[in-house]
């Protein structure tokens, strides 16, 4: 075991929390609690990822595995022996949450890396002796693509209220979605099919960030605006605590997002919008979108705003690999702290990094901000690694006085 990686793996329990019963702080709420050194129960790995592979395509239930050891038949659904006897079981809340050793010992569940619901239990028995028990969840969003919605009226509403009409109509209660009002205003309708489908129908139109975190459902608008973090990548020996060294990066400069010309269809007619000089350049990529917008003049201004958007293509980084490994060699607490912070914000799309990439060996660079797309952890006991997917931060785009980033004039911060 190299760096000794450790997790703590919370299982909601049968009966709930009961007052004046079950004590607070104590690990005594039936909640399954369990960590890679402890003598009994032992997590062989632990694995996330969710996002989007393109920015145009809706964001996807996350997903979560923890594969447990399972030779002494703790997790054995039928032993009525084990402390776990009747909690193994699809549809219990689960939360993942990481014990940093390094800098405490501390267990970052302020901020859960993973909350979500158990979608399957599974049991693997080797003829030699060995077993495993596997959980497998999903998080909010995937509660929703489970769950239909059936001959509905809406009225003419914003975005953001017709969200949370799709939310309370599948039963989600109302500290279970955190949505913004939006932007855009959408007619009056029936709400007929998939609860997950009808909301990322409102939300693609919003061109805001659908997306789940910490167990309840999270909208923002497109031009919401989102504190960034910084991180810079680097070859070259690691003199920061906010430096880290990647294992691989992947660039792109595809035509596969490029949107142009855009037509945007409706019972109010159709628009096109051409972006004549991108065209020029970069030839024709027709899409056609149907919409819902209240008015034609929403409808060709969404036209316009995806050519602005997505008419160009762009060379970015599309995904990068590190090591927590490497960082936490170096045995400091504030690189750390640091690297566990990062690992956090990349298990949610839609957050801005500003992005430094430096490889002096081929001569590239990026200094610009982006928007983590996707994620893909990968822990066992001994390694842990991270790759994120990047995608251009068209929705950072609200001006604050005298703030040092998104407060300048004539950067280009501004763009829409």
């Amino acid at each position: 075991m190299a760096q000794g990686y450790e997790w703590k793996v919370s299982l909601e329990s049968a009966t709930g929390f009961v007052l004046d019963t079950d004590q607070l702080d104590v690990d005594q709420l039936g909640f399954l609690t369990t960590a890679l050194d402890d003598s009994r129960v032992k997590i062989r790995s632990v694995s996330m990822q969710g996002g989007r592979n393109r920015e145009l395509d809706a964001i996807q239930p996350s997903t979560a595995t923890v594969v447990f050891d399972n030779r002494d038949g703790l997790f054995s659904p039928e032993n009525t022996s084990s402390p776990y006897y009747g909690l193994l079981y699809p549809g219990k809340l689960i939360s993942i949450d990481y014990v940093d050793k390094i800098g405490g010992p501390r267990t970052y569940d302020f901020w859960h890396f993973f909350v979500g619901f158990v979608s399957e239990w599974s049991w693997d028995f080797d003829v030699n002796g060995d077993a495993i028990a596997v959980v497998s969840a999903t998080d909010t969003l995937g509660i929703l693509s489970t769950i239909t919605i059936e001959n509905q009226s809406a009225p003419v509403e914003s975005t953001g209220a017709r969200i949370r009409r799709i939310c309370a109509l599948a039963g989600l209660n109302a500290a279970q979605y955190f949505v913004d009002e939006g932007f855009s205003i959408l007619e009056a309708t029936t709400l007929d099919g998939n609860a997950l489908q009808l909301a990322q129908a409102a939300a693609f139109q919003e061109q805001g960030y659908l997306y789940a975190t910490l167990g309840y459902i999270q909208f923002l608008s497109r031009n919401a605006f989102q504190e960034y973090a910084y991180a810079i990548f680097t070859n070259q020996p690691v003199t920061s605590s906010s430096t880290y060294n990647y294992e691989s990066v992947q660039m792109a400069y595809s035509l596969d997002s490029v949107s142009n010309p855009v037509t945007t269809t409706s019972s109010l007619g159709t628009a096109t919008v051409i972006g004549n000089s991108q065209s020029l350049l970069y030839g024709k990529h027709s899409k056609t979108y149907e919409t819902e917008f209240s008015t034609f003049k929403q409808q060709q201004d969404f036209a316009q705003y995806l050519v602005n958007s997505y008419g160009t293509p762009e060379f970015r980084p599309e995904a990068l690999t590190f090591s927590l490994d490497r960082v936490l060699a170096q045995d400091k607490i504030d690189v750390s702290s640091n690297a566990i912070g990062l690992l956090v914000l990349a298990t949610e799309p839609r957050y801005p990094v500003k992005f430094y990439f430096v490889d002096s060996a081929l001569g590239m660079n990026s200094d610009k901000l982006y928007v983590l797309s996707s994620f893909s952890h990968s822990s066992t006991p001994a390694s842990y690694t991270l790759t994120v997917g990047f995608e251009p931060a068209t929705f950072q785009g609200v001006f604050r006085l005298d703030d040092p980033s998104s407060g300048l004039l004539d950067t280009g911060i501004l763009a829409f």
